[in-house]
């Protein structure tokens, strides 16, 4: 399983999970092993805000849309109000 951190710049994280994919295509054919890759895309904690925890929603919005429209297999999302330690 690979992970790789997705944030509000969902073109950039889009293409981060495009990339990983033809890159792991590539090494894994060069060693002769032709093994799919697993992508988990996890949102990064340095785009939450503490202060203010409602733009964190529209911020983790674009992330999963960035997880899901790049093609990870699996998307995950922390809560908005995690910079602020909150549940």
């Amino acid at each position: 399983i690979l992970s790789v951190a997705v944030d509000q710049a969902y073109f950039d994280s889009l293409a981060k999970i495009r990339a990983l994919r033809l890159v792991w295509a590539s090494v894994s054919r060069a060693f002769g092993a032709e093994v799919p890759a697993i992508i988990e895309a996890r949102s990064s904690r340095r785009m939450l805000s503490a202060r203010d925890p409602w733009p964190n929603m529209l911020r983790l919005t674009a992330a999963g849309f960035a997880g899901a429209v790049g093609g990870a297999d699996a998307v995950v999302l922390d809560g908005f109000t995690r910079a602020a330690g909150l549940p």
